[in-house]
């Protein structure tokens, strides 16, 4: 019979934590330069389909609204659709290498700020088409409306983080402001949980996304670290930084 040492678990204790360290070390050091453009072209394929939905919702609500509270419709339907109509252009200019296309890491901000915009827009509806005359079950299906289509809209946009909270954000924010000023109730219960769902959603897309960008393309020594607040050099084309660095790692 063979005899196990009585510390052979503590070996393998051992082991598993040395992995862990391993794995926290790997995950808490910055993005490389192709990780970060890994990351903006994926942001520029996969965020068509959330400008779609929200673009839907927009359509949506507008005509739906309309009959309750035409001029509220038309004023919310006013402020989204052209920031939605600027987001839009955005991405598609990036992805038919427009003047942007040279430079990702002044598209990526330029498209953030519309997102801001959009989000702002899109989620003021919680408020503007929910009267004092709605009813707590139309008020809490307005609310979740709004809620689910930008927290589908901002798993759309998880390749970064920002671009994400920007459409999640207002839309928490409204529906949560206009749960409040209905007396809470269903419509306040209602916007919480989804809000924390959504919060869970989306930190874990980030950063499922970030952490696929940095297996793919990690840091090399040879590198340099790369500050996420610095203002980075966008004269490097995308298809040759990520060529240079799959040549690297490969």
């Amino acid at each position: 019979m063979i005899s196990v040492p009585a510390n052979a678990s503590s070996v393998h204790d051992l082991q598993a934590r040395a992995e862990r360290e391993a794995r926290r070390r790997v995950r808490s050091q910055p993005l490389s330069r192709a990780a970060r453009l890994y990351l903006i072209s994926d942001l520029s394929r996969r965020s068509g389909a959330g400008l779609a939905v929200i673009g839907g919702m927009i359509a949506c609500l507008a005509i739906l609204s309309s009959l309750a509270v035409p001029a509220r419709a038309l004023i919310w339907a006013a402020m989204a659709a052209p920031a939605l109509y600027v987001a839009r252009r955005l991405q598609q200019s990036y992805l038919v290498g427009g003047k942007a296309s040279p430079r990702p890491f002044h598209w990526r901000a330029d498209y953030v700020a519309a997102l801001c915009v959009l989000g702002a827009a899109f989620g003021s509806g919680a408020m503007l088409l929910a009267t004092g005359e709605t009813s707590l079950l139309l008020s809490a299906s307005l609310g979740a409306a709004i809620m689910v289509a930008g927290l589908a809209a901002a798993l759309g946009h998880a390749s970064h983080g920002p671009a994400a909270a920007a459409l999640w954000s207002p839309a928490v924010a409204f529906s949560l402001f206009a749960a409040l000023r209905g007396g809470g109730g269903v419509p306040l219960v209602s916007v919480l949980a989804i809000g924390v769902l959504g919060a869970f959603l989306i930190a874990y897309a980030v950063r499922r996304e970030r952490a696929k960008a940095r297996d793919r393309f990690p840091l090399s020594r040879r590198q340099p670290k790369v500050d996420p607040g610095a203002d980075e050099t966008d004269a490097v084309d995308l298809d040759t930084a990520a060529d240079d660095a799959t040549g690297t790692t490969g």
